[in-house]
């Protein structure tokens, strides 16, 4: 994710916002196999209301956390298919500008001098804080391929430019509110410590652990009480994980020998791109061998599950935040936290 450093002065809400969009624009790199969809989307029909309805939904969860206040104006002149005022209480505005290039739209080369001038139009009229060129192509097609590294190439030395290449825009149109949600707590806790220490306290563990992690905080903050080994057995998302192949690098339960396997390329294939090889019985004989090596969890007579919060203390403060804040609870809160602590890599 995009790091700003520290955020000073005036404008600082607006380079928070800068921050989110730009963080929620590159959240994930796709496969090429997901930007198929991508050329059957038109401009006007299609692209500026999906867009614009994200950027929205990230605008509203902003603004109700700050002071900035916002407006988004669709036009068809000055450079911008979408522009966002962002109004600080000292009365200053500040302008983010979004130019959305559909599959059709990149056609020819041609495109490439459009958005030069769209681009510098833009800086005459409103001197952004950001211009976004969002790319929406069908990256299997030879031609876009060439087209999109020529509107890269063109913008590479604008600081104040960010190119969305179609991988990424297929992410963004398809975020979910969790994801969304997470993105926004990355935005207001630059340098959190809370964050960082979360990170740390699960850093020892291995991944199949971190999903049961997860999965007890966040059953804990939702419902202010540990979870039962049976509720446990009856989760499907820490089922699809427990029936889940290995990895070559993952133990699955032995503590002796063998990799790490905290790192997030292995959280990517086991947490995320959960792709279920067994059946429940298979997940409950992985839960039971875990429990029975694993060294991070407490068995209490009345069969709970605990992770003790003695030493997890701000994974439990982030769970419990969020149930609040975002009123998250099950799996939606369970991916909101591995989002914020494990921002998806781009190793497609």
């Amino acid at each position: 994710m995009l790091d700003e450093g520290e955020i000073p002065g005036e404008i600082g809400s607006g380079r928070l916002v800068r921050r989110l969009l730009s963080n929620a624009l590159r959240f994930r790199l796709a496969a090429v196999s997901d930007t198929v969809h991508l050329k059957d989307l038109r401009h006007d029909a299609d692209l500026l209301p999906e867009v614009r309805e994200k950027v929205t939904s990230l605008l509203e969860g902003f603004h109700r956390d700050s002071h900035l206040t916002y407006d988004i104006q669709g036009i068809r002149d000055e450079g911008a298919d979408i522009l966002i005022r962002l109004h600080s209480p000292t009365g200053a505005t500040r302008f983010i500008c979004i130019q959305v290039k559909s599959h059709i739209e990149l056609d020819t080369h041609e495109v490439v001098n459009k958005l030069q001038l769209q681009y510098s139009a833009s800086e005459d009229a409103y001197a952004p804080l950001m211009f976004f060129v969002v790319l929406a192509a069908d990256m299997k097609d030879k031609k876009r391929q060439k087209i999109v590294r020529a509107i890269q190439s063109a913008f590479k030395k604008k600081k104040n430019v960010a190119v969305v290449e179609p991988q990424y825009t297929a992410t963004f149109l398809g975020l979910r509110r969790s994801q969304m949600d997470a993105l926004l707590t990355d935005a207001f806790r630059v340098g959190d410590p809370i964050i960082a220490d979360a990170r740390n306290q699960l850093s020892g563990m291995r991944v199949r652990e971190i999903a049961l992690a997860l999965t007890i905080a966040s059953h804990l903050a939702a419902d202010g009480a540990w979870p039962k080994r049976s509720h446990l057995r009856n989760n499907d998302w820490l089922e699809r994980v427990f029936s889940t192949g290995a990895t070559s690098k993952d133990m699955f339960y032995s503590h002796e020998g063998g990799a790490d396997n905290s790192g997030e390329s292995d959280v990517d294939v086991i947490l995320r791109e959960i792709v279920a090889v067994g059946d429940r019985h298979t997940a409950e004989g992985a839960l039971a061998r875990l429990l029975d090596v694993t060294e991070e969890f407490e068995i209490a007579e009345n069969e709970t599950i605990q992770l003790p919060i003695d030493g997890n203390q701000a994974l439990y403060c982030l769970a419990l935040e969020a149930a609040v804040r975002y009123e998250l609870e099950g799996e939606p809160l369970v991916n909101y936290l591995l989002d914020l602590l494990y921002p998806p890599s781009d190793s497609q």
